[in-house]
């Protein structure tokens, strides 16, 4: 008899700890449903913000949330959206990229890092990111339709300023990233050759040209390489970089190798597109907003 009573107590105990768990967990539920719910109206308000260019309020808004919210993705994304907006894409690459890391399935945040790609004519980047959105994101019918447009846009400013389709535009920008890394590494010889197969491309590539005299001012080949700053020069009589690292390579015994860093220049922050006037007006256009 006592044994009985004891497993019907066992089981009311069990009975009422299960009960007891299912409360907690629907609190927590609700808890989470309310803070999201929260974070859900201060990103929309922000966003209408954003919209009404009043770019104070929203990032003050967007501290509040990120303060209550640090690992939000949500969060990153408007934080993008808001620096792309307000003319400041580098700092809106940042944000989206951490947005994407948080969220790697929400679309609108690779849309939009995408765009910051092309304000910025990092159109290699722009390509890569659209590619990883169809990748890691479901199918969102405005994201996916502006993203193919934003492509084919790229493509009528390169046919019509460049004369290049825009793989070719993009196969040249990552072999100048290649040989920048390269010569950053100190792999002077086979950052020469990749820059020097771009000079071919284009014989007017001022920043290869820089490039290619920091590589041999680095090697001890004081000669070759005041001839390529010199090169940059004639092409551009304000390009400074190149005047500075001369007048530091003429200091220089031939034979001599520069211990220090000299000053270098990624492709895309020496050589805006030909339209970049053009590119500028389209990238205007209303950025995808949640």
């Amino acid at each position: 008899m006592a044994k009985n009573q004891q497993q019907k107590q066992k089981k009311l105990q069990l009975k009422a700890a299960k009960r007891k768990k299912r409360e907690l967990e629907k609190k927590k539920k609700n808890a989470l449903r309310k803070q999201q719910d929260q974070l859900d109206e201060w990103i929309a308000y922000a966003i209408h913000l954003i919209q009404e260019k009043n770019y104070h309020d929203a990032e003050k808004l967007l501290n509040q949330a990120l303060s209550a919210h640090p690992n939000a993705g949500y969060v990153y994304y408007a934080y993008g959206l808001l620096y792309v907006t307000s003319g400041h894409a580098d700092k809106g690459i940042v944000a989206l990229e951490k947005a994407i890391i948080l969220d790697p399935k929400f679309a609108p945040s690779y849309f939009n890092l995408a765009m910051a790609y092309f304000k910025e004519t990092l159109l290699h980047k722009m390509v890569e990111t659209i590619d990883k959105m169809h990748e890691q994101t479901s199918y969102d019918a405005e994201c996916y339709t502006q993203a193919e447009k934003l492509i084919n846009d790229s493509r009528e400013i390169l046919k019509e300023g460049e004369n290049t389709s825009l793989e070719e535009y993009c196969q040249n920008m990552l072999t100048f990233d290649e040989a920048f890394s390269l010569m950053s590494s100190k792999s002077y010889p086979e950052a020469i050759d990749l820059f020097s197969s771009l000079i071919k491309i284009d014989p007017k590539h001022v920043a290869c040209h820089g490039n290619i005299g920091i590589c041999y001012s680095q090697m001890g080949k004081k000669a070759l390489a005041i001839q390529y700053f010199d090169k940059a020069l004639e092409l551009d009589p304000d390009y400074e970089l190149a005047l500075v690292n001369k007048v530091i390579t003429e200091k220089l015994e031939e034979g001599e190798k520069l211990n220090s860093e000299m000053k270098r220049v990624e492709y895309y922050k020496d050589f805006p597109l030909k339209n970049k006037s053009m590119l500028e007006e389209m990238s205007m256009k209303t950025l995808k907003a949640e």
